[in-house]
């Protein structure tokens, strides 16, 4: 399996009604993208990173640092950031 189908179905298994996306854009040597959850709801952004780190480190062990960055949002935040 792809690492980033990997890391992809980790999160998506975690954060149940997710939006998850993740992948080595523009030749990228590690691995981006986000993820839209409702979970994040009331959580500040550092609280939501160190979750999802701490989880990906547990499950996919040294690994975890082929991973650059992955930004959380809550439904509200992502649909008010792409409004036109």
């Amino acid at each position: 399996m792809e690492f980033e189908e990997k890391v992809k179905q980790l999160l998506e298994a975690h954060y149940k009604e997710a939006e998850v996306e993740v992948d080595f854009a523009y030749g990228a040597v590690k691995l981006n993208g986000y993820v839209i959850s409702p979970d994040f709801e009331g959580k500040e952004i550092l609280e939501r990173q160190k979750e999802i780190y701490g989880y990906l480190k547990r499950e996919i062990g040294a690994e975890a640092k082929r991973i650059s960055i992955i930004f959380t949002y809550t439904p509200r935040e992502f649909a008010l950031m792409n409004a036109a």
